[in-house]
């Protein structure tokens, strides 16, 4: 199952972002501002390093196939992942003008939670999400946000640790969908400080 080699996928993918930082294809950046995510480079260069990783760790992938199973119409996670040809884990990563309230705030089409949850018809046994969310201050010159003007109080709380303002309420919300459905899925919360991957929380 995904779920039994997310700690040799986190060591793996920490390997190659050293050599794609070494070689500047990626750039520090990529995850510490939101410059360079208007044409979705960071998303694309991260995305394709994951499914490299996982095929690396011998799984099968697919990138961006969409599910239409019932109330998950719509639904095309960044990466399936299968073992033995059966459906092993879903991995999902968001930039750092994606990580944000649209991973919990139901009310957005993009909600990663609300995947979460209707996620029992398809049987899903492990789901991976990837925030990227900087623990230390950043630049407000550099950093924006879809809910909160530079003049709002709340946006001078958020750039003093993206992460803090963030995570715990990662962590609460995911805990409450989780609970209400009784899902069994292993979920894994990890996250890209600067430009590296660690493991925050699992349930």
């Amino acid at each position: 199952m995904l779920a039994d080699i997310v700690p040799d996928f986190i060591s793996r993918f920490n390997e190659k972002a050293k050599q794609e930082m070494s070689s500047r294809f990626w750039k520090p950046e990529y995850f510490t501002t939101w410059l360079f995510n208007s044409q979705s480079e960071v998303h694309s260069r991260v995305h394709a390093t994951i499914a490299q990783v996982l095929h690396e760790l011998g799984l099968k992938v697919e990138v961006e196939r969409s599910f239409n199973s019932g109330k998950l119409a719509r639904f095309r996670p960044d990466v399936s992942v299968y073992r033995d040809n059966k459906l092993s884990g879903i991995v999902e990563y968001e930039s750092t003008n994606s990580s944000d309230a649209r991973f919990y705030d139901f009310n957005r089409e993009a909600c990663s939670l609300r995947h979460l949850e209707k996620s029992r018809d398809i049987g899903i046994p492990c789901w991976i999400f990837i925030s990227t969310l900087p623990k230390a201050p950043v630049e407000k010159t550099k950093w924006y946000s879809y809910e909160f003007k530079k003049s709002d109080p709340e946006f001078s709380r958020l750039i003093a640790s993206p992460f803090n303002f963030y995570f715990p309420r990662y962590v609460f919300e995911t805990e409450k969908v989780i609970a209400r459905n009784n899902i069994n899925a292993k979920v894994c919360l990890l996250n890209i400080d600067e430009n590296r991957l660690v493991s925050e929380k699992e349930f």
